[in-house]
Formats: structure tokens, C-alpha cells, sequence
């Protein structure tokens, strides 16, 4: 794996360029702008709505005592589900507007801000898992190798989740970094 990972990344131009890309899904092109609008607008609805409840919940907990072994696993299994969730659902979302929107979102403005609240969204997600595992349970309990791996976990998608977020201002090799910093801190990882 990491033999083609670092082939992939040393290679100069990509084994399909995103002209031809186009060309070729270009009969799939059939989505109006207007559709991603009414996609994300409510899915972004959900997503504040949820968020606002696991903050109160946050709050709640943070006014208790002391947490049981078995409530800060809990928070903090559930918050990293929650994070895999909402960034796999937003990135699988980005995917197919790629392939069945006429125009890409970040192209317009107003689907770029659709699609820039959503990441935000999916960042306030990876921001309450990691309070939740890195506060919460491996503050008072402890690192494993579990716990260790869950927590590369939630960085890696936080990562990825600003990566995106800057793809779609400014034209950056955000695959090529993700997969990198990837590779290298799970190299590192390893190796702790």
C-alpha cells in the first residue's frame, strides 16, 4: 500500500486529467444548481440541529462530576460514529455533485457556500468527537492502541475536512496532501 501510495504521489501529472473527466461524464451532467441548494440547504439544517443538541448534551456532561468509565466510551465511540458519518456522507455528497451537477458547486457562489457550511459542519463535528475522545476519555482514563488509532482517526478527517475546504477557494493538491500526511503520520503512529 504504501508502495502505491508513494508512486502515485511521485508522479508528475495525474493518470486522468480533469478535462477529460468531464468529457467522459459529461451525459451525467443533468442537476441544476438549484437541486444542490435544496440538497445541502436541508441536509446543513439537520446537521445544525444536531450539532446544537450534542453541544447541550456536552453541557450537561461537563456540569457532572466525574464521568464512569463506561459514559466516556460511550460519548466518545458515539461522537467518532457521528464524525465518520458526516464527513463519509458529505464527501460521498461532493462526489456525486462532481458527477451529476451541470457545474461543479464550488464553481458558483451560491453553492459554494452551501458546500463550505456543510464542511463546517462536518469541522464542528470532527472538533465535538475529538473534545469527546481526547478530552473526555483519554484525558481521564488513558491511551491504548485503540484509542491511539481512533484518535489519528478523527485528525486525519479533520484534515481532510479543511483540505476541502481550501480546495474550494484556491486550486491546492488536496487529494495528493491527504494522502500524504496520511501515509506518514500512520508511518508514525506505527512506529510509536
Amino acid at each position: 500500500l504504501f508502495g502505491l501510495t508513494g508512486g502515485g504521489l511521485l508522479r508528475k501529472e495525474p493518470p486522468f486529467s480533469e478535462e477529460k473527466i468531464r468529457k467522459k461524464t459529461a451525459g451525467l451532467h443533468f442537476l441544476p444548481g438549484w437541486s444542490a441548494c435544496l440538497i445541502f440547504g436541508s441536509l446543513t439544517a439537520v446537521y445544525l440541529l444536531f450539532f446544537a443538541v450534542s453541544v447541550r448534551e456536552i453541557g450537561g456532561q461537563i456540569l457532572a462530576v466525574r464521568l464512569s468509565v463506561t459514559d466516556a466510551c460511550f460519548y466518545a465511540v458515539s461522537g467518532f460514529w457521528q464524525l465518520v458519518r458526516v464527513v463519509s456522507l458529505n464527501f460521498i455528497l461532493l462526489l456525486s455533485s462532481c458527477l451529476f451537477f451541470r457545474v461543479p458547486l464550488w464553481e458558483e457562489k451560491r453553492t459554494r457556500i452551501l458546500v463550505t457550511v456543510q464542511f463546517v459542519c462536518s469541522l464542528l463535528f470532527g472538533l465535538l468527537a475529538f473534545w469527546k475522545l481526547f478530552v473526555w476519555y483519554l484525558g481521564m482514563f488513558g491511551t491504548t492502541p485503540r484509542r491511539a488509532l481512533s484518535g489519528w482517526m478523527i485528525l486525519m478527517l479533520l484534515l481532510w475536512t479543511v483540505l476541502a475546504l481550501l480546495r474550494f477557494y484556491r486550486k491546492i493538491p488536496a487529494a495528493r496532501i491527504a494522502v500524504l500526511a496520511a501515509a506518514a503520520s500512520f508511518s508514525v503512529l506505527c512506529l510509536l
